[in-house]
């Protein structure tokens, strides 16, 4: 099963965001920033990140903007609270495959993840 690495500065979060991620069946990784994310990148082979937009020593955007220049087929989620159209277009232009707002729908969420790694739950 794919392992999905989420990031967010917030453990009740980062907790709740991992425990969909499990009950839909695939392993996960915890970070509390980008720093902490891409030292997991760097040990594990990480099939999708979930990253938060607001986080101390480095930001969402950072990190995406690093995910894509040294792992590029790895598909990102941007989760955040912010529902603005410059968050949404900013997450899109550093390189985000998708963008939810928190609280999120889980079913909604779990289908994109599907949809990035290209699986089908039913087989």
């Amino acid at each position: 099963m794919a392992k999905v690495l989420v990031v967010d500065d917030i453990e009740d979060i980062r907790v709740a965001i991992s425990d969909v991620l499990l009950e839909a069946g695939f392993e996960v990784v915890g970070a509390a920033d980008g720093i902490e994310a891409l030292a997991v990148l760097e040990r594990d082979k990480i099939s999708l990140v979930v990253s938060d937009v607001n986080m101390p020593r480095m930001d969402g955007f950072e990190l995406v903007r690093a995910i894509k220049r040294r792992y590029s087929r790895i598909p990102v989620i941007m989760a955040s609270s912010a529902d603005g159209p410059t968050v949404k277009m900013g997450a899109f232009s550093f390189g985000a495959d998708d963008y939810f707002v928190k609280p999120f729908d889980s079913e909604k969420f779990i289908r994109r993840v599907y949809d990035l790694l290209n699986y089908d739950p039913a087989h």
